[in-house]
């Protein structure tokens, strides 16, 4: 799915899925690179807060690129310096300071890079529980998450 923000529609994908258990839900973004998702973080951040709105709790935030699941079939934990799992998003007061964590966590992981550095925008899969819904709510997670607010 695509997302609106200030009516534009951002160049970046998601989708929501049933997560591990109730009320749990699988958020994925695709990740970037040579002229696909170049929004990813705009995207991301927009994310978090509508997540917010439905009072979401990340419990976990793990790198899924084909590299990752080579490593571990669940993916890799991106590690957090400020913030920790879970996260209650609704006493997060800066969005643009959590993503900017979630972005760079995920440079070291899976990274062929040499010298530090790396991609900060992979796939990556945020697990979310959203007090209230069911997993079996997924498209109306998905539609609320994608619309223009």
């Amino acid at each position: 799915m695509k997302l609106m923000v200030n009516g534009k529609l951002l160049d970046s994908e998601f989708s929501v899925s049933p997560g591990h258990g109730k009320q749990t839900f699988f958020i994925t973004l695709k990740a970037a690179g040579e002229g696909r998702n170049t929004e990813y973080a705009p995207a991301l951040e927009a994310i978090l807060i509508r997540l917010q709105g439905l009072q979401g709790i990340i419990t976990n935030a793990c790198v899924i690129s084909g590299p990752a699941l080579k490593v571990d079939s669940n993916g890799l934990q991106i590690p957090l310096t400020t913030f920790s799992y879970p996260i209650g998003l609704s006493q997060t007061p800066d969005f643009g300071s959590l993503r900017n964590e979630l972005t760079q966590g995920q440079t070291g992981l899976a990274s062929n890079a040499k010298g530090g550095g790396g991609n900060p925008r992979k796939k990556m899969r945020l697990e979310v529980l959203i007090p209230g819904f069911n997993e079996e709510e997924f498209a109306v997670v998905a539609a609320f998450l994608s619309r223009d607010l």
